[in-house]
C-alpha cells in the first residue's frame, strides 16, 4: 500500500472475487456507506468507522464484469452489464438496520435486462445507458414523484452509449459504437 501527496490510508475491505464500480451514500444521520459492484452483486459497506468498513447487506445478481450505482434520496440503484438483473432497487432509508429491495424492469413493449451505466440527474430523473435493447437504446425513468419505485417514463437514441452525464436537461452520450459524442436536449 502506498499513499499519494495529501492522502493517507485509511482501511480496507478485502472481497473474495472482483469488484468494478463504487458509489457513496451519506444516511440523514450523517452516516457514510459505500455501495460497491462485485461480480455477484452489490455489498452496501458501513464506513461509520472509516478504519473498519462493515459489509452490512449483500444483493446477489447474476454473474458480470461490471455493475454500475447511484443514489437519489435514501434509495439506491444498480444495474449490471450482459445479465438479466432488471434495475436493483434499494431502500437505504433504515441503514444499518435493513435494507428492502427489489429488482424492477416494468417497461412497456420490452425485454428489459441489463444496462452498462445509470445516472440520475439533478431533478431525479433516471438514465440507463447501454441497455440490452435494440441498439442499445437509453431508458429514462422517474425516481422522483414515488421515491422507491421507478416509473417507466419513455426510451431515448437507440444508439449504444456508454456512458452519460445529464445537466440542465442536456444529455451528454459517449456513443462508443458510433465514435461520436452524442448530444440531447431532454427537457421534454
Amino acid at each position: 500500500l502506498f499513499a499519494q501527496l495529501n492522502m493517507d490510508f485509511v482501511g480496507n475491505l478485502d472481497y473474495a472475487q472482483n469488484v468494478n464500480d463504487i458509489w457513496g451514500y451519506v444516511s440523514p444521520d450523517g452516516t457514510e456507506y459505500a455501495l460497491v459492484g462485485t461480480q455477484s452483486g452489490v455489498s452496501v459497506v458501513s464506513l461509520e468507522d472509516a478504519a473498519n468498513p462493515v459489509e452490512l447487506f449483500f444483493v446477489e445478481g447474476e454473474e458480470t464484469t461490471w455493475r454500475d450505482m447511484k443514489t437519489w434520496g435514501t434509495t439506491g440503484y444498480s444495474v449490471c452489464d450482459n445479465c438479466p438483473d432488471g434495475l436493483l432497487v434499494m431502500d437505504l432509508s433504515d441503514l444499518p438496520n435493513s435494507m428492502p429491495f427489489f429488482f424492477w424492469n416494468d417497461i412497456p413493449d420490452s425485454t428489459f435486462q441489463s444496462a452498462h451505466n445509470i445516472f440520475i440527474d439533478e431533478f431525479g430523473y433516471g438514465y440507463l445507458c447501454g441497455t440490452n435493447l435494440d441498439g442499445g437504446q437509453t431508458i429514462y425513468f422517474d425516481a422522483f414523484t414515488t421515491p422507491g419505485m421507478p416509473s417507466f417514463i419513455d426510451y431515448g437514441p437507440p444508439e449504444y452509449a456508454h456512458d452519460i452525464y445529464v445537466r440542465d436537461n442536456i444529455m451528454y452520450a459517449s456513443e462508443i459504437s458510433a465514435g461520436q459524442l452524442g448530444v440531447y436536449d431532454v427537457s421534454d
